[in-house]
């Protein structure tokens, strides 16, 4: 009988040479790509696994990375009746996505504050959030531009990209300013204007117009201290940060009241039209002004006087403007005379002077010694001493009045 003889057929083990496992780089957010391997597999079923490149052999996992980062791809061929198990290893590499940036706030005024501009990721991918780090914030105002610089992206799946830089201006600020001026009375101590928002700190400077024109001066040259409706201007000189700016105001001197002085309230009557004259009492230095006064009258009565205007635009009229005056009657000085004659002779003709004119004074004669109830018109034609009398009865603009020749 033959000896039977045992023997083995080991597997056989792959060449590294049969098989090739390849997979190419992409770039986060893309589609990844599928790890092959090609070669003499025998049909074996082929698994791949992963894990970070810098990971232990343990730590592989069959979850395809999605973050950009260095990786190593695991094909695992299962042993076959021929063959034993293969294991495949490829690095491979997830790029990071160039950040797209978009700058915005390149414009800004002087306002004391730092300032730069805001940059943000235009690209993301998967809902990601990213935040950009920017440097180079100023604060002054310049003609220059300035150069702000991103630095740095708060999600590793990005990166910067080439051009990291984008300038932005702050020009000067602009002033907001309110001046105020309180008005006051003619005669009085001038207000000073005060400037609010002058932020900068410029040199303010005054000038005053008349309300309503534009012809600006100093406050000497044009208020002077008159009463009357004017405009004050703030002009800011411009600074460093701020802009020159202009800002006005309306204010009133307001009219000084008068203090009316009333003088001959009492007159006689002189046949001409008389009424009392008036004075401002409380005229400011070396002013003057007159008084306009209505109510002039001509005939004896009481009346009353009135206050209708002022010369002096500083000033205006008091509430009362009125002031009783009398014209009394006037006092005549009347006088008679008769020169003397002889019985028998012609008689000589009485002259009477001193009455109104337009007026005739009754004459009457008496005896010497007798009593004024005889006194008669009839002029006497006997020898004998008389007394002539000339009497003015009063009338509306004279009293009455009486004068005797002995």
């Amino acid at each position: 009988k033959a000896p039977i003889t045992k023997y083995t057929i080991a597997k056989k083990d792959i060449p590294d040479t049969d098989v090739t496992l390849t997979i190419a780089d992409w770039i986060y957010g893309d589609d990844a790509n599928d790890p092959v391997v090609t070669g003499s597999t025998d049909g074996a079923n082929v698994t791949f696994k992963y894990k970070k490149e810098e990971a232990q052999d343990t730590e592989y996992k069959a979850t395809r990375p999605s973050r950009a980062g260095k990786y190593v791809v695991q094909a695992t061929i299962a042993a076959t009746p021929s063959a034993n198990e293969k294991i495949l290893t490829k690095n491979i590499t997830i790029a990071q996505r160039e950040a797209q940036l978009k700058w915005s706030d390149l414009t800004f005024r002087y306002d004391g504050e730092k300032h730069m501009p805001k940059a943000e990721v235009s690209n993301l991918v998967n809902g990601d959030k990213c935040e950009v780090i920017v440097t180079g914030e100023k604060t002054a105002a310049s003609d220059t531009p300035y150069e702000a610089k991103a630095t740095e992206l708060s999600n590793s799946n990005y990166k910067l990209p080439e051009t990291v830089t984008q300038q932005f201006t702050i020009s000067k600020g602009t002033l907001r300013p309110v001046v105020t001026i309180a008005g006051w009375i003619y005669g009085e101590k001038a207000n000073q204007p005060k400037v609010e928002g002058n932020t900068g700190g410029g040199e303010v400077s005054y000038t005053y117009a008349v309300k309503g024109t534009e012809t600006y001066g100093t406050y000497d040259e044009i208020v002077k201290g008159n009463a009357g409706e004017y405009t004050v201007k703030a002009s800011i000189k411009k600074t460093e940060g701020y802009e020159a700016a202009e800002t006005t105001a309306d204010f009133s001197i307001a009219k000084k009241t008068a203090s009316l002085e009333w003088k001959d309230t009492s007159l006689t009557y002189n046949g001409e039209e008389q009424g009392p004259p008036a004075i401002v009492a409380n005229l400011e230095g070396e002013d003057k002004c007159d008084v306009t006064v209505d109510g002039k009258q001509k005939k004896a009565g009481e009346y009353i006087a009135t206050a209708v205007e002022l010369s002096n635009d500083n000033y205006r009229l008091p509430e009362t403007v009125t002031q009783t005056f009398i014209i009394s009657k006037a006092e005549v000085s009347l006088k008679v005379s008769m020169d003397n004659w002889t019985y028998g002779e012609a008689a000589r003709n009485v002259v009477v002077s001193g009455q109104p004119e337009g007026t005739a004074p009754k004459v009457e004669y008496k005896v010497s010694d007798a009593k004024d109830s005889t006194y008669t018109e009839t002029k006497p034609t006997q020898a004998g001493k008389y007394i002539v009398r000339a009497t003015l009865a009063a009338a509306d603009n004279y009293r009455a009045a009486e004068a005797k020749d002995l």
